[in-house]
């Protein structure tokens, strides 16, 4: 039997019996120690111990070979009192004391559970910038399983909203979720310990979301899956250190003073300028394409990750954080540990070089550190931070500097001579296109690289399996020495080390292999049978219809523009949260800046941006295309007028997730639908970067903001802005208002910004320019019609606002973003 193994196990599992102590929490019943384990008689606040006994004896009844089920009881119900002489158990307690922030010494001082009713979990950004007290109070969850087909379920609720349910509902909710565990456990049939590892992770991220790890007043916002996780990766690092430094002895274990982890970090450069590298633009491809790079990067990201831990032999928790092509891994600080992250580091560089020309670099940085500082973990990441922006400066420095660190010449010369007929990939203009006549086969002659993107794209929609293999040739997508298939139902060929479920609680079909679950957001509109039958541009289609978009194929830009109201444009919408790297640092107050509770933040943002953004765009905003969107920023193209809908919704309901204690900063730019990506991405990179460094007007600082038509906007005005801009386009669809009132409103909006950037009065002018404009052309304020008059009183007030005072340089009001109002109202006319 493995020791290693059924300790894993056992960490993992530690604390589980908590959910069936809850269940039971109006009665004094609990189960009976096992006849075969010596449990001592736990402390009322200790009581799930035996729960966990009992669920790992009685409840799961099928394990690997490899595993002694007993031993891994053993182990998980001393977590809190270790045996002296079992230095595993030992082991195990400081791992459990140090995943929750404490020390490698210091006892519990959880309450006991009798003294209140079973506890809710509080949302895991309760503590962030805690002096941006929002809404009425604290914010908690429902007691319930995470439900990958209704991320509603993951937005925490005001407490007031729960506070009248009784200890029995609570408890019938946990004694529920208990039994739901229970059969789930009992559904897998893991033939190995790997296998195994990966399954029970899997069920508590589902059963374990929404249930706090620890029910002290006031600190409960760590939850179950998290705590355990991270035992479960601390105990594994500890474990191997030990072991290799041959020092497995109880002292050891728990003195704190030695280096005994190493965080390891992975950043990915260079993925924007590779998604948008596409030379072949507007044709029916471009859709497939785009989505395909972005899915390869995250999937580079994923291999990236899994080589470091198999490299180290650790089990799946121990990769902390996955999000936006960065990922940080826990590593035992074991005597060959920088050989081997150098060996890493020369094989991912070799690999981006040959393979991608340097598109990608997979920039690696590390650092050790002590047991005792995990409680503070946010110093650790500064410093880790620090060699990752050395490394990003240094993309390849391994290939390209020999060791008298002098430039190897060779190395820069990436591709071979391509003078052969078949030339350069039309489609990237980058790489040789393949000799290959298979590969090269139909209207445009590509590499092997864009052969992948297209087949990618194609399959991508209907993926709901990931299936990644040591062998590179196992799979269809070769990546990092791995490889990759993707597929739509349970049939996985060959022995994959990891399948991903997307998305998706249905796992019985693949449950036979190592299984993990991830939220991706993938969506991109597909065509039907009546797809082309329903465009509103039907009649006047610029694309041939034996080249128009297939049932069950992504369709194209085209498309999805003629779904635009009035112009037939795409926007593009790129936003992400606001100092996220000044919260992972200071957000936290100093006593609760621990691993698990950094990682908790991190997993909630990547719910929200991959996860809860693709079930928003399948159901509400099905014509809006996923270019990425995870980690903690998005980059979405839809409709014109849709995207302006959707950043209004998404930073609503991301400060309803965040409970307000983060905002993010969004910019919109709009584009032909055959214009160039990287072009059109380019105006939206300008938008954001408004909204991040120009204060709107009247704001003090910048930030929070959206940024588009030219216009910088605080959320609420933004919101507002969008209501009036929708009234005055109905105005105009009416003919409540001509278009050339509008016209001449926005030579009056930008007379106005020309004052207040340069304060020159000679730009004052448009106000006798707007009196006049308003007594000689616009209805009356007695007019019969209503919507007339509802015009003229709105434009009325701009003149109000203008005046107000007896000055000309308000902040308030519908000045400053009336070129949004306009050029909004006006694009829904144009065509």
């Amino acid at each position: 039997m493995n020791d290693r193994d059924s300790m894993i196990l056992a960490a993992l599992l530690h604390d589980v019996g908590k959910l069936g102590q809850w269940g039971q929490h109006d009665s004094d019943a609990h189960p009976a120690p096992p006849p075969d384990l010596e449990i001592a008689p736990p402390q009322d606040a200790h009581q799930h111990v035996l729960w966990t006994a009992e669920f790992i004896r009685n409840r799961v009844t099928s394990w690997p070979t490899s595993v002694d089920p007993r031993r891994v009881a053993e182990l998980a119900a001393h977590h809190h009192y270790p045996e002296g002489s079992d230095s595993v158990q030992v082991l195990i307690a400081v791992a459990n004391r140090l995943s929750g922030g404490g020390n490698a010494i210091e006892g519990d001082n959880q309450t006991a559970p009798g003294a209140s009713k079973p506890p809710r979990l509080s949302s895991a950004f309760s503590h962030v910038w805690a002096h941006r007290q929002t809404g009425t109070g604290k914010s908690v969850h429902h007691i319930s399983e995470l439900s990958r087909d209704d991320l509603g379920v993951a937005f925490p609720i005001p407490e007031t909203e729960v506070e009248s349910s009784e200890c029995s509902e609570l408890a019938r909710s946990y004694r529920e979720l208990w039994d739901q565990l229970t059969e789930a456990a009992n559904a897998t049939r893991s033939q190995t310990a790997e296998a195994m590892i990966a399954h029970l992770l899997g069920l508590l991220e589902t059963y374990g979301w929404f249930v706090p790890h620890a029910s002290q007043h006031g600190t409960n916002d760590l939850s179950l899956y998290d705590h355990s996780r991270m035992t479960a990766a601390v105990a594994a690092a500890l474990f191997d250190y030990h072991e290799a430094s041959d020092a497995m002895t109880p002292e050891a274990i728990r003195d704190q003073a030695k280096p005994k982890f190493i965080l390891f970090a992975g950043d990915l450069s260079g993925i924007q300028s590779y998604i948008f590298q596409l030379a072949e633009i507007g044709t029916g491809a471009t859709a497939k394409r785009l989505r395909a790079r972005s899915f390869f990067a995250q999937c580079l990201t994923e291999a990236a990750s899994h080589k470091a831990l198999r490299t180290f032999g650790l089990p799946p928790c121990n990769v902390i954080m996955r999000s936006g092509g960065r990922f940080y891994a826990l590593l035992p600080n074991i005597p060959d540990a920088t050989d081997k992250l150098t060996s890493l580091e020369q094989e991912f560089d070799t690999w981006c070089h040959s393979e991608l020309m340097g598109q990608i670099a997979v920039n690696l940085a590390w650092s050790q550190f002590k047991p005792e500082e995990l409680a503070g973990f946010s110093d650790v990441l500064q410093r880790l931070h620090e060699n990752l922006s050395f490394s990003k400066h240094r993309p390849f420095s391994k290939l390209l500097i020999d060791d008298d660190d002098t430039w190897q010449e060779s190395a820069f010369i990436a591709l071979e001579e391509c003078a052969h007929e078949e030339g350069i990939c039309n489609v990237c203009g980058t790489i040789p296109a393949e000799p290959d006549e298979a590969a090269t086969a139909g209207p445009e002659r590509c590499c092997r690289r864009c052969r992948d993107d297209r087949i990618m794209g194609q399959q991508l929609p209907g993926t709901r399996y990931v299936a990644f293999y040591d062998d590179p040739d196992a799979g269809a997508f070769p990546v990092l020495g791995h490889s990759f298939d993707l597929c739509d139902d349970d049939r996985i060929d060959g022995c994959p080390y990891l399948v991903l479920a997307l998305g998706t609680d249905d796992i019985g079909p693949v449950s036979r292999f190592p299984l993990a679950h991830r939220f991706l957001a993938q969506h991109v509109p597909v065509a039907d049978q009546q797809t082309c039958a329903h465009c509103p541009g039907e009649g006047k289609c610029p694309i041939p219809g034996a080249e128009r978009p297939q049932p069950g194929h992504p369709i194209f830009f085209q498309c999805i523009a003629e779904r635009s109201r009035g112009r037939t444009s795409l926007g593009y919408l790129k936003g992400d949260v606001d100092h996220l790297g000044k919260t992972f640092s200071f957000g936290l107050p100093e006593k609760q800046r621990s691993m698990s509770r950094l990682m908790a933040i991190s997993r909630n943002l990547d719910l929200f941006f991959s996860g809860y953004i693709e079930q928003l765009l399948r159901t509400e905003f099905p014509f809006v295309y996923t270019v990425f969107s995870g980690g903690d920023d998005f980059l979405l193209v839809g409709p014109w007028d849709a995207i302006v809908d959707l950043a209004e919704r998404i930073q609503a309901d991301f400060d309803r997730f965040s409970c307000g204690r983060l905002t993010l900063s969004a910019g919109i730019g709009l584009s032909r639908p055959r214009t160039p990506v990287a072009t059109a991405v380019y105006s939206a990179d300008n938008a954001l970067e408004e909204s991040k460094e120009t204060a709107a007007p009247g704001a003090d600082e910048s930030r929070n903001q959206l940024t588009a038509f030219s216009t910088t906007m605080k959320w609420n005005t933004a919101r507002n802005s969008i209501q009036e801009a929708r009234q005055l386009a109905e105005w105009l669809a009416d003919g409540a208002v001509n278009p050339s009132a509008c016209y001449r409103l926005m030579t009056y909006s930008d007379l106005y910004r020309r004052f207040r950037n340069t304060g020159q009065t000679r730009h004052l002018r448009f106000l006798p320019l707007l009196a006049y404009d308003l007594a000689r052309n616009w209805p009356g304020l007695n007019a019969r019609n209503p919507d007339q008059r509802d015009a003229r009183a709105w434009a009325e007030g701009l003149k109000k606002d203008a005046m107000a005072s007896g000055r000309a340089d308000t902040e308030s009001g519908a000045w400053p973003p009336l070129r949004f109002l306009l050029e909004y109202a006006l694009n829904t006319r144009r065509k």
